[in-house]
């Protein structure tokens, strides 16, 4: 009798000996977990939902919204430039990124009510940024291009599915996408390779 009171005395305080231990790193764990959350997620900046009600404003003019869509242009370059510059950790680049989105937004609300915005002519201010700019503006251009060629290449081909057969039909279907993936994947590499010139400018 005395040997099972020692026995359940024994296991009683081997269990709250564990949830102890368990009480004692659990905020530790949980804090951990939230940190590395928190850096894994703080780089995503929804940014271009912002510019909607811009966009979707009638009261704004044609020539503002023509701006603001060439404003818009500009962020996302700098977006990227700051989501590839490996100088940053995930949590630095979030606060880059929000800091420039604040930025893009006051001069947009500056633009609106008529007063004079800078922002511009800043970006524009390094040539060598500018150039490179301009060129990642071009390949952009040519991505939309060859996504419209392709839209209109693949319903070609689907128009004259019932004159090919099964086969041949496949064949040709896989082509066009080989084809398109791979030109597609050339620009974004270029494009990539591009910003990460601009990180270091």
């Amino acid at each position: 009798m005395k040997f099972n009171h020692i026995l359940i005395y024994s296991i009683s305080f081997l269990l709250l000996s564990c949830n102890s231990n368990n009480k004692d790193s659990s905020p530790a764990d949980l804090s951990s977990k939230e940190i590395t959350s928190s850096n894994s997620l703080s780089d995503e900046v929804d940014w271009e939902n912002d510019f909607k009600p811009f966009e979707n404003n009638h009261n704004i003019s044609a020539e503002k919204k023509s701006q603001i869509a060439i404003l818009k242009k500009e962020l996302g370059f700098k977006m990227k430039a700051i989501g590839m510059d490996p100088k940053l950790s995930g949590y630095e680049k979030g606060v880059e990124k929000r800091k420039l989105k604040s930025q893009y937004l006051s001069e947009i609300n500056k633009l609106i009510n008529g007063e004079q915005s800078g922002l511009n002519s800043a970006f524009y201010d390094n040539p060598e940024l500018a150039q490179q700019y301009q060129k990642f503006n071009e390949l952009e251009l040519q991505l939309d291009k060859l996504e419209n060629e392709y839209d209109l290449q693949k319903d070609q081909l689907e128009r004259q599915e019932n004159s090919l057969s099964k086969n041949e039909y496949k064949k040709r279907k896989e082509e066009l996408k080989s084809n398109y993936k791979r030109k597609k994947d050339y620009l974004k590499m270029k494009m990539d390779s591009i910003i990460l010139i601009s990180t270091n400018k």
